[in-house]
């Protein structure tokens, strides 16, 4: 439900499926998009910075972008005078508390980074212990799948306010 426009939203949901098809195929385009990023900065890395490119850091990376586009999608809920601020604010809180700003021990992403989406990536990355790899991807699905229903409880009382 990307579409910023209430009006758009209340006749997608007039038809069966339209709130679910706008938010399927806005997932999808922002997914392909995340993905197509991912692949080209880490061959980027391989060829310049001649880093070891793996399978399963790319997955990692995949797993983290739906992380952060459940996330992104809790917070299409907020007004949006204070979506902007909020959303940075999240993200900076939890990008320091998984060691994306100032590199954290093994022990620190242990006891708290790991249960970050950025710290649960570093720590899988960097190859120390963290929840395993179904954990966070259902966590992911999860948020998905919640932001749709949350929003389409929106939309549905937006529409009745208008009675």
């Amino acid at each position: 439900l990307l579409l910023a426009d209430t009006g758009m939203r209340q006749r997608l949901a007039t038809t069966k499926n339209g709130l679910l098809l706008n938010y399927y195929t806005s997932i999808a385009a922002l997914f392909l998009l995340g993905v197509v990023q991912i692949v080209v900065f880490s061959g980027f890395m391989t060829i310049f910075m001649r880093t070891l490119l793996r399978l399963s850091d790319i997955l990692y990376l995949i797993v983290f972008l739906l992380l952060m586009i459940g996330l992104g999608q809790l917070l299409q809920l907020v007004n949006s005078r204070l979506r902007l601020f909020l959303a940075l604010l999240l993200i900076v809180v939890l990008a320091v508390a998984g060691g994306s700003f100032f590199h954290l021990p093994e022990t620190l992403l242990r006891l708290i980074g790991q249960y970050t989406p950025h710290g649960w990536v570093l720590s899988k990355i960097g190859g120390y212990g963290a929840l395993p790899f179904p954990w966070p991807l259902g966590l992911a699905l999860l948020l998905l799948a919640a932001g749709y229903l949350l929003q389409k409880r929106s939309v549905v009382q937006y529409a009745m306010s208008d009675y």
